[in-house]
């Protein structure tokens, strides 16, 4: 499976006119009133969906910003996207797809998803915000949603969750202790990181989140923007992507680990490589966000 094939099951799907290839070699186009990019990463053998959700003015945008980086951690607000803010300022909604084990039927209900996820998104932000208000005045606000407004990913524990976080824990010669809720734990590694693991059902997926510290060092907004900024290049890649924490203060780098490939379940040694590989990311990211002066003492 590659790009092309993908065009060509939207251009089946939504008419020929509907997806316009551009000179740079993605595709454009817009569902209802939602633009959309799909991106190729050939070297990386996948593409990003790229849906412009709105736009912000820099001068006065740290409270937006926390609440969508907020929104980022463990998927809750974005159904297995993530938020980004081009050089222009727009809002993106990004989503990686990969190309291995991709089949026609999947991939179009994955593409509906993030369409109605965008679109969701593309009204919430529409709407004013109140004077002064908070990250987390905007992230609760954005959890009581009606329900056809719903975002996210199903929370219900993956069969077995426990079996696995064992077996993770012993391959990875880390200690295990267990999280407020019952479809996450953490793993304490050696080195001292602390990983905490989400386990859902829906997509079938173990979410990975690593804290690198705590932020506002030198700029508030600084920090925000980069993140932000940051969010569109990493997620391109298959790296970590960054989020906040609920307090908006702690920068936690996260990424989602299919469980499934092919209908089979991931084996734990598959799952504790790919965790091993999202540390040395994010112990990188760390030193770039320090070398910047944008973590706190």
């Amino acid at each position: 499976m590659d790009f092309q094939t993908v065009v060509d099951w939207l251009r089946q799907a939504l008419g020929a006119s509907h997806a316009v290839m551009q000179p740079d070699g993605s595709c454009r186009l817009e569902v209802g009133r939602l633009p959309i990019a799909l991106v190729p990463h050939p070297h990386a053998a996948c593409l990003q969906l790229r849906a412009r959700v709105g736009h912000v003015d820099l001068t006065d945008a740290d409270a937006a910003l926390e609440a969508l980086l907020c929104a980022n951690l463990f998927t809750d607000g974005v159904g297995a996207s993530a938020f980004s803010l081009s050089r222009d300022a727009d809002l993106l909604l990004n989503h990686r797809i990969t190309y291995g084990g991709v089949e026609h039927a999947p991939f179009l209900r994955a593409f509906d998803r993030f369409v109605r996820h965008g679109a969701a998104w593309q009204a919430c932000l529409a709407r004013p915000l109140e004077p002064g208000a908070s990250a987390e005045q905007i992230t609760c606000g954005l959890q009581t949603l009606p329900a056809d407004e719903a975002f996210g990913v199903d929370s219900t524990a993956l069969p077995d969750a426990d079996d696995l976080c064992t077996a993770l824990a012993s391959l990875l010669d880390a200690q295990l202790r267990p999280a407020q809720q019952p479809d996450e734990c953490r793993l304490h590694m050696p080195e001292g990181e602390v990983i905490h693991l989400r386990l859902t059902t829906q997509p079938c997926v173990a979410q990975v989140a690593i804290v690198l510290g705590q932020g506002y060092g030198a700029s508030r907004s600084q920090l925000l923007i980069t993140l932000m900024r940051s969010n569109q290049g990493l997620s391109e890649n298959g790296n970590p992507y960054f989020a906040l924490a609920r307090s908006a203060r702690d920068v936690v780098a996260c990424k989602a680990l299919r469980l499934i490939a092919r209908g089979a379940p991931l084996p734990a040694t598959q799952i504790a490589q790919a965790i091993q590989g999202v540390i040395r990311d994010t112990r990188e990211l760390q030193e770039q966000l320090a070398g910047q002066g944008l973590l706190a003492d």
